[in-house]
């Protein structure tokens, strides 16, 4: 969703700077879009993925572990989590 509407505001600051009205060239997009900004909501977005994924492997990995060797005898003392 972010990407989305940063490619919006892209292509609409694009069209604003070639319009005949404002004939400005293309360096001055960072004028139009915070490119800062945009770069450290990408890079939260990607780390909370990592995260999450990394957290959610060992997790399963871990309960996996668990209750691979001799499930039945330990069900009823650690099924209940």
């Amino acid at each position: 969703m972010v990407f989305c509407l940063l490619g919006g505001a892209l292509s609409i600051a694009i069209i604003k700077m070639y319009s005949p009205l404002c004939n400005e060239p293309l360096h001055h997009l960072s004028h139009y879009i915070k490119a800062e900004k945009t770069l450290q909501i990408g890079i939260v977005i990607f780390l909370s993925i990592l995260i999450s994924f990394t957290s959610g492997s060992l997790i399963h990995y871990f309960i996996r572990f668990l209750f691979s060797f001799e499930y039945k005898s330990k069900l009823p003392c650690i099924g209940v989590i």
